[in-house]
């Protein structure tokens, strides 16, 4: 059960020290005054479990409760969570609410707290809103929990949230962490890829994504990493390579439609697989045309198309594989 002890003060606040001794207790959050059913309105949720303690404010002004000191360790998620992030948004929001108050300014913040808590089984979902974002996002890590991470555009319209990074991967994952994007789309310039997984990462390509151009590739696996396309999309600008996989990296794409608007130029080819890769890419379909290379394999790796043809990539100049390179 919770005890609390409170100390009242000239100015209508009053402090509160809040413990737990066997049962968690969740004092909700909310942003409305408080009431008789719902006094504990923090900034955050706060989670107490047994022999912890949190201290809390008062604040007789705003009719609410405000946490001053919270329980050591992570917070454990009980329910599924929604971050938001605006272009009017402010990294010092506490992202949990869709306004310019509440929401963040940037996806990394929202990231950077995800990595804070212990998922538990629950999902989380970065809502974000539309706009365009130029800061790069990085995953440097595995989440602490099995639950799913997502970052969620605009599903119906994907191109009015758009991620245009310079000098940077707009999307990087590594070391082990993992997410999912949807609704957006993405494109580089001067340098960096669209997506890219290394060290063990994996980024999973959910429903309307759209690959606008990039400096470099639009998704890019080296060192273990993985992507795994699990829906359509749409390719609508040039890249040097739109699928490329280097030093054990893995690209999985299976029975979906990539659609190709304006006929967009690769100039390293459409597909390159080196020093032991694999790109897996069969029952897709391809609607639209290209220019460059269809693809390169080599130095031990596969391009798997299940005998799809040597024209079934997209591309205007023939393909070729070298050095133990297969494309079947």
């Amino acid at each position: 059960m919770a005890e609390a002890q409170a100390s009242p003060s000239r100015s209508r606040r009053r402090t509160s020290t809040v413990s737990a001794a066997r049962r968690i207790t969740s004092p909700a959050r909310s942003r409305a005054p408080s009431t008789a059913a719902n006094r504990f309105a923090l900034g955050t949720d706060v989670a107490i479990i047994g022999k912890q303690a949190a201290l809390l404010r008062y604040d007789g002004a705003a009719s609410r409760w405000r946490a001053l000191a919270r329980p050591r360790g992570r917070e454990t998620l009980i329910a599924n969570r929604t971050y938001y992030v605006r272009t009017d948004g402010s990294d010092s929001n506490d992202g949990l609410s869709n306004t310019s108050g509440g929401a963040f300014l940037t996806v990394q913040k929202a990231i950077n707290t995800v990595a804070a808590l212990d998922i538990s089984t629950c999902n989380v979902t970065i809502q974000v809103a539309d706009g365009t974002y130029t800061g790069a996002i990085t995953v440097n890590g595995a989440w602490l929990g099995s639950g799913t991470v997502t970052i969620l555009g605009n599903t119906s319209t994907p191109a009015n949230v758009i991620f245009n990074t310079t000098f940077a991967d707009a999307v990087a994952v590594t070391n082990g962490g993992r997410i999912t994007v949807s609704g957006m789309e993405l494109r580089t310039t001067t340098a960096g890829s669209c997506l890219h997984a290394q060290t063990g990462g994996t980024i999973s390509v959910g429903a309307s994504v759209r690959f606008g151009v990039a400096a470099n590739y639009h998704m890019y696996v080296e060192a273990n990493g993985t992507i795994k396309i699990a829906a359509s999309y749409t390719i609508s600008g040039s890249a040097g390579v739109h699928w490329t996989a280097l030093a054990n990296g893995i690209i999985q794409a299976q029975g979906n439609t990539v659609t190709l608007s304006g006929a967009p130029a690769f100039s390293s080819g459409f597909a390159f697989a080196g020093r032991a890769s694999l790109i897996e890419c069969y029952g897709m379909t391809f609607s639209g045309s290209a220019t460059g290379t269809r693809y390169i394999s080599g130095e031990n790796s596969l391009i798997f198309t299940n005998a799809g043809g040597a024209s079934y990539l997209p591309g205007s100049v023939a393909g070729s594989t070298s050095n133990g390179g297969l494309y079947v």
